[in-house]
């Protein structure tokens, strides 16, 4: 109830300033704060600057306002993509923060809701950045023809690509995740070693499999609840990274015994560790109360793979029905 109110209050308060066209000036003030910079000594004191539009970074009441600010353009958005959802729920347009995904079921349509965007922006004063743009084609399998269709962003070009990353997952047009698990392997050996005392011999081995486990793995299994189709060449790629960092934690040979060296830093093989936090977030779906959209996405398809699972053990066994 209270978190309505907020909305409720803030709603007006914003809608206040677009109609007497004058922002307070205690939001048109930000605080810069510099660290340290060159040899370690603060060249430069605390300063204001001025912000003449939309929201300043930092503010208590920044993230309310901007998702005011937005609001509109999600809900336009919506409507000029009625044919892309879940369950019959409109969901053209998932976003996070200043971070927008269009989801189109044609170029053109996918146009149609650039060109909204872009209008949008324009009415407002902020501008997109369509350099870090781009666009995925999802299509069958045997279908590996890039389109021939060209999206703009007012002026710029959207370039197509086959992987982005959005978000810090890696997204494949054609689904693959070795590209994914091949940066999550990057991102955990940049951890591993941003760590110096890790590979010390003087460092106790429960401290090295705490350390492993708090900074190092978050970093590499971010997402992998999304990985729903491993090859075994993707699992051998994590199964080396973890093996290479147990035994240079250790200082063990190479040609030691990789499962020995997981087992003195008490460590679960990397599939194991991979069906846990799995199985933890099909917990938490089910959790989830019926009314929200996961949960309903959730049933449906359990049901659809129910259907499935029948029909195939109806054609398998024909004297059952």
């Amino acid at each position: 109830m209270f978190s309505n109110s907020l909305i409720l209050c803030i709603a007006v308060l914003f809608n206040a300033i677009i109609d007497i066209g004058k922002i307070p000036t205690e939001w048109k003030q930000g605080l810069i704060i510099p660290i340290y910079q060159g040899a370690g000594k603060p060249k430069d004191s605390c300063q204001w600057f001025s912000v003449h539009q939309c929201v300043r970074q930092g503010g208590v009441l920044s993230t309310f306002l901007y998702l005011v600010f937005i609001n509109d353009l999600i809900n336009d958005l919506e409507l000029n993509s009625p044919n892309s959802g879940v369950l019959g729920v409109r969901s053209s347009c998932p976003s996070l923060a200043d971070d927008l995904s269009f989801i189109s079921t044609s170029p053109a349509q996918l146009q149609r809701l650039l060109d909204g965007a872009y209008s949008y922006s324009c009415k407002w004063r902020f501008k997109f950045n369509a350099s870090k743009s781009c666009v995925l084609t999802f299509s069958a399998k045997c279908n590996n023809k890039k389109s021939e269709f060209l999206w703009y962003l007012g002026q710029t070009e959207v370039p197509q690509k086959e992987s982005y990353n959005h978000l810090g997952i890696t997204i494949h047009s054609k689904c693959k995740l070795s590209v994914a698990i091949s940066d999550a392997c990057k991102k955990g050996k940049k951890s591993y070693f941003a760590l110096s005392d890790i590979g010390s011999k003087y460092l106790n081995p429960a401290t090295v499999s705490h350390l492993y486990k708090c900074v190092v793995l978050p970093s590499v299994f971010y997402g992998c609840e999304l990985w729903s189709n491993m090859t075994s060449s993707d699992l051998q790629q994590l199964n080396t990274f973890q093996h290479f960092v147990c035994k240079n934690a250790l200082e063990l040979p190479k040609l030691c015994r990789s499962d020995i060296s997981e087992s003195l830093l008490n460590l679960q093989p990397i599939s194991a560790e991979i069906d846990t936090r799995k199985l933890l977030f099909f917990g938490r779906l089910c959790r989830l109360d019926y009314d929200a959209l996961p949960k309903k996405n959730l049933s449906h398809s359990v049901d659809v793979l129910y259907a499935r699972f029948v029909g195939q053990a109806k054609r398998n066994n024909p004297s059952s029905l």
